[in-house]
């Protein structure tokens, strides 16, 4: 990977949820979407996420395309429109100082918050 810091994103650490109490480890930047957070996620809790919001009745309504390197998710499979897509990103994370792999589920679009 040939990035330099000065061109990524810096984040930092977080947790994020709705309104129930399950929180989700992430990344910030501080940015917002109409006061909410814009939180993204490294592979294994983006996994967590599109299972808890696209599985109906033990099945996934949603995938990761290997060679993209996006998750996409149908809400209405009747209704092409309501087809999401969150492709990959490669942030900075001051904490860790250390380059990450992430996708920014619902930023932009669902009600997160930094918990």
């Amino acid at each position: 990977m040939n990035t330099t810091q000065e061109n990524m994103v810096t984040v930092i650490k977080a947790k994020f949820g709705f309104d129930d109490n399950v929180s989700y480890e992430g990344y910030h930047s501080g940015t917002s979407w109409n006061g909410w957070a814009r939180p993204c996620f490294e592979f294994n809790e983006a996994v967590k996420i599109m299972d808890r919001m696209y599985s109906v009745n033990g099945e996934s309504n949603w995938t990761f395309d290997v060679d993209n390197g996006s998750f996409s998710a149908l809400y209405d499979p009747n209704d092409i429109e309501t087809l999401d897509i969150w492709p990959m990103l490669v942030v900075y994370c001051q904490d860790d100082k250390e380059y990450k792999l992430v996708f920014g589920i619902g930023a932009g679009s669902w009600i997160w918050t930094k918990m």
